[in-house]
């Protein structure tokens, strides 16, 4: 009987086990999923691309506020500017660094993923005008 009692709680105790690590890995897939939405909503316009592509163009070096300004506000009001500079920082999509805009490491990584985003549709319009 004893025996039985063991087995019930080990049985009982590998249920809970696996139940917390199914709770902690849905908090994670859910934490992935409010970063993702944030990053997409960071770059939900054409003048948040704008100005991404402007600190990405700028290479490693990066590029201080006034020169950014200066290529970007031609094509933006200041105002949307502001807000979209505020979301990309937000998203983690750029830092200021020595006075200096330079996209974060995860910014080279949805850099790269626009790049591929981009070669799909160049070839699905090549694909298509065949």
């Amino acid at each position: 009987m004893g025996k039985n009692k063991s087995n019930s709680n080990l049985m009982a105790a590998a249920v809970e086990q696996l139940t917390i690590e199914r709770q902690q890995q849905e908090l994670l897939t859910m934490s992935n999923m409010k970063s993702s939405v944030q990053i997409l909503k960071a770059l939900n316009s054409l003048e948040a691309l704008v100005v991404f592509q402007r600190v990405a163009n700028s290479c490693m070096n990066g590029i201080d506020s006034t020169s950014l300004a200066q290529l970007v506000l031609p094509h933006i009001t200041h105002k949307q500017y502001y807000m979209r500079m505020t979301g990309l920082k937000q998203a983690g999509l750029i830092s200021k660094t020595s006075g200096k805009y330079v996209l974060t490491s995860l910014g080279l990584v949805i850099l790269n993923s626009l790049r591929i985003i981009d070669k799909g549709i160049m070839l699905k319009w090549g694909v298509k005008s065949t």
